[in-house]
């Protein structure tokens, strides 16, 4: 256990390295809540497959695997398992769920993140390491002391939390891409990954690159996956428009934000049709 914990505090370390490493790393922190709140939120649908029923298996796998690998396979797994009822019916989840979820990543792994980049010591990294579990534990305690009586819907709470991210991570991208907007080359270096093996590069430089392919198997399959949730077939190439003009304007994970505020909607939207529908039956 030792020797494992010993190699993660260091890999994260690296990524802690000023300049470069330590930028694309909050800026992966800055995004990373939406691979947490998906699973998350999906957990808690009604008429929701039990293969994704319990965020916290693909929060820990993500620690271990990757999230570039843990996604995915979360999505191979909702699509398989059945996932959430497309357009039989209304999947929404209750308002006070949505607050437990926003309240267990505040709480979970917001605060242990912050601890980490601020300390940058290896006891902060250490803690931080099982976050989900956090996360988890206090989403539980949420519910526990506010149990979800009234099934009013937590749309808008889901909404903001994405309206909020996408901002946070817009002005994060622009704030650094302004100093590089005449670099492309300084831009390639802070985002793409190296598309060659990094030989006897500095440890650093290659937990830089790491973390900018794990980010960008993670959006990818995100971004993909959301193509599943069109309920008609000219959306699918609007989406693709959109992420053309978004990603280099905004940035890549506030353009995948912006379309999972879409794909909420579409329920958002569902939920509202059906009540209509009950009041006048």
């Amino acid at each position: 256990m030792d020797k494992g914990l010993c190699a993660l505090v260091v890999f994260f370390h690296g990524a802690m390295t000023p300049g470069d490493p330590f930028t694309h790393l909050n800026y992966f922190i800055t995004i990373g809540s939406m691979f947490h709140i998906i699973p998350a939120v999906e957990g808690f649908r009604i008429g929701r497959s039990m293969g994704i029923a319990f965020p916290v298996v693909v929060g820990l796998l993500s620690q271990v695997c990757s999230l570039g690998v843990t996604m995915p396979l979360y999505y191979l797994v909702f699509f398989l398992s059945g996932g959430r009822a497309r357009f039989d019916s209304a999947t929404s989840i209750t308002q006070v769920h949505a607050q437990a979820i926003i309240f267990g990543l505040i709480v979970g792994a917001g605060i242990p993140s912050i601890y980490m980049v601020i300390l940058q010591n290896p006891i902060a990294t250490v803690i931080w390491q099982p976050f989900p579990i956090y996360m988890a534990v206090a989403t539980f305690l949420y519910l526990t002391i506010k149990r979800p009586v009234h099934a009013e819907s937590g749309f808008h709470v889901i909404q903001f939390f994405y309206l909020v991210s996408l901002v946070g991570a817009s002005l994060f991208y622009l704030v650094e891409l302004w100093p590089r907007r005449t670099d492309l080359e300084a831009l390639k270096a802070l985002y793409v990954p190296s598309t060659t093996p990094l030989v006897g590069a500095p440890a650093p430089v290659q937990v830089h690159d790491f973390l900018k392919w794990d980010l960008t198997f993670a959006l990818l399959s995100t971004g993909i996956a959301q193509l599943w949730f069109v309920s008609e077939i000219i959306e699918i190439p609007l989406i693709l428009l959109w992420y053309l003009i978004a990603v280099p304007l905004i940035g890549p994970g506030a353009a995948v934000i912006a379309v999972n505020m879409w794909c909420e909607g579409q329920i958002g939207d569902r939920v509202v049709m059906v009540k209509e529908k009950e009041k006048e039956v």
